[in-house]
């Protein structure tokens, strides 16, 4: 089934598209009308995982709230510019509707969670590695900086780091987690890598890697290289690593990080395009080599990775 988060900066309506198997007529898949899940407001991410304290034929489906840029009314509402909405974590179930049928799909849902200091969110995951063992911490990367709440969640993060920490001479109020991927950094740490953003007369905006050290403690480091806008003339523009992914590039047993970089059109300079970069990393999550697999023009906002092929023997 298909979960779409909706309204970033405005007010929209998420909705999951259930599965209804092979379509004979079209040679697709058939799917249900859209579903609401969750109140109209503006949400950034979507994801969907298990929970104990669920019932077992519900799904626990965190969506990582935005903020409010563009007022405009429309069918599900409008917002104050500059308010926030919160992250939320949903338990959603689903009678009536299965693969193969075609009776009516009845959805439910409630909130079991939400963020109570809310200041707009980027990007939000699950992280199983990070929690108790069996219910998963929630990851809210924005505004505020990046923020995990482990199990039993509640209104005080477990951990945060501000984006002054990351960068000390940057005012928080310009600078905010954007990209985020959760998995294994090194050999030794579980974790993730938040990309950041900062204004063109705020560099640097480094790759951030978040690990787990013991019970409820968390350490970081930055990762700066190659991020520098490589058309600036003055050399003062970063690139933004809005989306992340992992993936063993080059078949030594250690996740390497590749990130989709963006920018804004009016910082943009004529024919020069944005790098698209990789880092291989060594067993200590540190890189080793950075390096620029792609360029182009207008930027890119995310990035995934995978076998394309069965008899690959990398991504």
């Amino acid at each position: 089934d298909l979960l779409i988060s909706a309204g970033k900066h405005w007010v929209d309506q998420p909705y999951v598209l259930m599965n209804l198997g092979n379509d004979d007529n079209s040679g697709g898949v058939r799917w249900s009308d859209p579903l609401p899940i969750g109140p109209p407001a503006g949400y950034y991410a979507v994801e969907a995982g298990r929970f104990s304290f669920l019932p077992a034929d519900a799904w626990g489906v965190l969506l990582a709230g935005g903020d409010c840029k563009y007022p405009v009314p429309n069918q599900f509402g409008s917002c104050v510019p500059g308010t926030t909405s919160p992250a939320l974590l949903l338990k959603v179930s689903v009678q009536g509707c299965l693969a193969g049928t075609t009776g009516p799909c009845n959805l439910e849902w409630d909130i079991v969670w939400q963020d109570m200091t809310h200041r707009g969110d980027r990007n939000g995951a699950l992280a199983y590695d990070l929690g108790n063992g069996v219910d998963p911490a929630i990851v809210l990367t924005g505004v505020g900086g990046v923020r995990v709440f482990e199990h039993p969640y509640g209104t005080l993060p477990t951990f945060t780091m501000a984006p002054e920490e990351a960068l000390p001479q940057v005012d928080d109020a310009i600078t905010r987690g954007t990209g985020l991927v959760v998995g294994n950094i090194g050999t030794k740490y579980t974790g993730f890598f938040v990309g950041t953003r900062t204004l063109q007369s705020a560099p640097p905006a480094p790759l951030v890697g978040v690990w787990k050290t013991g019970e409820a403690q968390y350490s970081w480091y930055t990762m700066f290289e190659n991020n520098r806008y490589q058309g600036s003339a003055r050399n003062t523009i970063d690139v933004q690593a809005t989306g992340l992914a992992l993936a063993d590039l080059n078949g030594d047993g250690i996740l390497d990080v590749i990130e989709s970089n963006y920018l804004k059109p009016v910082e943009l300079l004529p024919g020069q395009p944005v790098q698209q970069d990789y880092s291989l990393l060594n067993e200590e999550g540190f890189p080793t080599q950075v390096a620029t697999f792609s360029w182009e023009k207008e930027g890119c906002r995310s990035v995934d990775a995978g076998f394309l092929f069965m008899d690959s023997e990398l991504p």
